[in-house]
């Protein structure tokens, strides 16, 4: 299992979970520059929307490209049609991440454009008793 971050604080609070778990690691990375590898799984959880739609689409397309057959993605993200949990997580991100634009979908969007790349999708929603407006794509290759 490998996780990667561009922020070095989180990268060391996901080190600090592992306890005596040997089979993961975490990198400091810019996922624009992160190689994809044959991976069986691919977990992207709540980053997507602070890069910009056309390095979401590559990104996306490079996960299908170099994954494995058979392989899943799996994507939180944030569900804009719920518009007051919207609002919350929109504040969120601005005050964590002041100054960068943000780049919502809406479930549509980005199950049609998972589907062109050749995914099967499934959608989830994950906001069930949270303030957030979580949702949850699973994707077969």
């Amino acid at each position: 299992v490998v996780g990667i971050d561009i922020s070095k604080t989180r990268i060391n609070i996901a080190k600090k979970s592992l306890k005596n778990r040997k089979n993961i690691r975490f990198e400091l990375a810019d996922v624009n520059e992160f190689k994809i590898k044959d991976y069986d799984t691919v977990i992207l959880s709540d980053f997507l929307h602070h890069i910009n739609y056309q390095k979401q689409n590559e990104f996306l397309k490079n996960v299908y490209k170099k994954t494995k057959k058979n392989s899943i993605l799996i994507i939180q993200e944030v569900n804009p049609k719920k518009v007051t949990k919207q609002l919350i997580a929109s504040f969120a991100d601005h005050i964590l991440n002041p100054g960068k634009k943000i780049y919502y979908r809406s479930p549509k969007e980005f199950k049609d454009f998972l589907i062109n790349i050749g995914f099967k999708v499934k959608i989830f929603p994950a906001d069930e008793g949270l303030p957030l407006p979580d949702i949850i794509y699973v994707c077969k290759k």
